[in-house]
């Protein structure tokens, strides 16, 4: 398993079940439901104003959606990205910055869904490095 740690978010990725999960640090929000954009889940909240936030994101079959295989994961330098939600819409950008050939080299999704569940405009940063020196 791989992780990695950022100032907002901590990235783990589980090679054997080719998951991957970005847990947002420092939020209190109860846990109220899960949704999927492009087979990209995210985990809502609740927070005790009664704002309906993201709390985590989770990525099945994480080698197919980046487009590399399960080694190339197991070889994360950090990852970058952007999530944010408006009124209407729900945009997703996660880059995954990899060692491939001892170079560095970037994969990235990209996802937009409909706001359909009144979550509360946000965005956050995903920002995160190996957690192993």
């Amino acid at each position: 398993m791989s992780k990695f740690e950022g100032k907002d978010v901590t990235l783990n990725y589980d090679p054997l079940a080719d998951a991957m999960y970005i847990k947002r640090k420092n939020i209190e929000a109860e846990y109220d439901h899960t949704i999927e954009v492009d087979n990209i889940y995210l985990d809502m909240g609740v927070t005790k104003t009664g704002e309906k936030i993201i709390t985590g994101v989770e990525i099945i079959d994480a080698s197919e959606i980046f487009g590399v295989t399960k080694f190339d994961l197991s070889n994360i330098i950090g990852t970058s990205g952007l999530i944010e939600v408006y009124k209407e819409t729900v945009k997703i950008n996660i880059i995954l910055e990899v060692l491939k050939r001892n170079k560095p080299f970037e994969k990235s999704i990209n996802a937009k869904a409909l706001n359909e569940y009144g979550l509360s405009n946000e965005s956050f940063n995903i920002q995160a490095t190996s957690a192993i020196a």
